[in-house]
């Protein structure tokens, strides 16, 4: 395997670091300014097979110091949970007077709950369109067959 230079492999701890935001890490990495130029570098970075082995190698890295440190999958759960409760603080004249929900944090530990779990996700359906269409050029098709070939397998699902 090649090695990689400096930059290219801090683009792939920044690309982690950031949460996979391609932009930020190659802007932070070759330290460029024009948003539309980092963005289209670390596409061209993202095609490389030797950019995507070493993202899997710093996930791992991230991974094992994260459990060496006692953030594990349950740790990380029980957090969300907390927050969905998430509260913050309302301050008048520099005092705190109250407290209210902290809706940001509580919709976004949902969403990464959901995520999690795989709640709402879109189902997957395969359709077998049976061996009588598996001929049909569908480009040669008049407008009412291929509505009537479009009903057939908006039926089946």
């Amino acid at each position: 395997m090649t090695n990689l230079n400096e930059k290219q492999i801090k683009f792939c701890e920044e690309y982690v670091a950031n949460g996979y935001v391609g932009r930020k890490a190659y802007a932070a990495a070759y330290d460029q300014k024009d948003a539309n130029s980092a963005g289209v570098g670390a596409a061209q970075l993202l095609r490389d097979p030797r950019i995507v082995d070493k993202i899997k190698d710093v996930e791992g890295d991230y991974r094992i110091i994260g459990y060496r440190l006692g953030i594990n999958k349950k740790f990380i759960l029980q957090r969300l949970v907390e927050l969905l409760s998430a509260e913050k603080q309302v301050f008048f004249n520099g005092r705190i007077v109250g407290s209210v929900s902290d809706n940001a944090s509580v919709n976004k530990a949902l969403d990464t709950l959901i995520k999690i779990f795989g709640d709402f996700s879109a189902e997957k359906k395969e359709i077998a369109i049976d061996d009588a269409f598996s001929d049909v050029d569908i480009s040669k098709l008049s407008k009412e067959e291929r509505k009537e070939l479009k009903d057939a397998i908006l039926k089946s699902l």
